[in-house]
């Protein structure tokens, strides 16, 4: 037993934290006590504590990176099913945070972007899809990412590395709104009937064309 020189109690040894420079292993506070302590510290020195975080994780930034990761593989599965029951109980919440990651990723990551994108446009046609999204358009997400950037310096006569320095759609050739099949939807999402088109210029198309299916 060891009386906590804060709050005067006599408590366990479980109690109080391991000190090895103390004569009996433990610390002279015990851990409610500590906790609280703890906590008003954070709480009047928050600025100070975020700024030393935010230098500790720029100069080990991969090493944080790699302890989280290994952290994670190790726990995975009660981290997931930790998320799970957290999601279905804050079904809003878990909601906005999944849309706002999306929109931040979608900013700097131009494949999940892309992959989005078409998605979205699939779903919206095929509402009941036979095939993945990425079986409709006959190739992998990278090999549809160099056929578009193909597309962009094909129509502009500019290289794919100024893409980002526009507002730019992918486009359907043949506008799939035409199919009246779920085969003819289907082709038109090949693709072959995809192009980056700027976005003024996609505006301008809409889908006054000449095409046969």
């Amino acid at each position: 037993m060891k009386k906590c020189s804060t709050c005067r109690e006599v408590r366990s040894l479980d109690d109080f934290s391991k000190d090895r420079s103390r004569t009996d292993g433990r610390s002279y506070v015990c851990k409610s006590c500590q906790s609280i302590s703890s906590k008003k510290y954070r709480t009047a020195h928050s600025d100070k504590i975020n700024a030393q975080n935010r230098i500790y994780e720029q100069k080990a930034k991969k090493k944080i990176k790699n302890r989280k990761k290994a952290y994670y593989e190790k726990n995975k599965e009660r981290i997931l099913t930790r998320n799970r029951v957290w999601a279905r109980a804050n079904k809003k919440k878990a909601q906005d945070q999944q849309n706002k990651r999306a929109r931040e990723r979608s900013k700097t990551d131009p494949l999940y972007r892309l992959r989005k994108n078409i998605r979205t446009s699939m779903r919206r046609y095929l509402i009941r899809k036979q095939k993945k999204t990425s079986e409709i358009i006959g190739c992998s997400w990278l090999e549809l990412w160099h056929h578009l950037c193909n597309s962009f310096e094909a129509n502009y006569g500019m290289p794919r590395s100024w893409l980002e320095a526009f507002e730019y759609d992918i486009d359907h050739i043949i506008p799939i709104g035409s199919g009246s099949s779920v085969e003819e939807l289907m082709r038109l999402g090949h693709f072959s009937n995809l192009q980056i088109l700027l976005r003024e210029d996609n505006q301008t198309k809409g889908v006054k064309l000449d095409y046969t299916l």
